[in-house]
C-alpha cells in the first residue's frame, strides 16, 4: 500500500437513501500484528472518521477486511 503514514485524506460520501452527503476522513496507521482465529497476522490498519464516529479497519494484503472496530462503542467484529 502506498499511502503516506499518518496523513489524513478527506473524501465526500453520499447516502442515496437519505438524499444526504457527509465528509469522511481516512488515515493509514501502518501495519499491526493482530491475533485472529487462524493465528497472528500482520495487517494494514486504517482509521475512518465522520460525524457519526470513528471506525478502525484491519485489512489483509488483498484488502479484505479482517477486523473492524467502532471506537468508543465496545464493538469489534472479526472475520472467521
Amino acid at each position: 500500500m502506498q499511502c503516506p503514514l499518518k496523513q489524513r485524506a478527506q473524501f465526500g460520501t453520499m447516502n442515496p437513501h437519505q438524499h444526504s452527503s457527509a465528509p469522511l476522513s481516512a488515515e493509514f496507521l501502518g501495519r499491526e500484528k493482530v491475533s485472529l482465529k487462524g493465528g497472528q497476522q500482520d495487517l494494514i490498519k486504517l482509521e475512518l472518521k465522520n460525524d457519526a464516529g470513528t471506525w478502525q479497519l484491519w485489512l489483509d494484503d488483498q484488502f479484505k477486511v479482517m477486523r473492524m472496530s467502532v471506537v468508543g462503542e465496545n464493538t469489534e467484529v472479526d472475520r472467521d
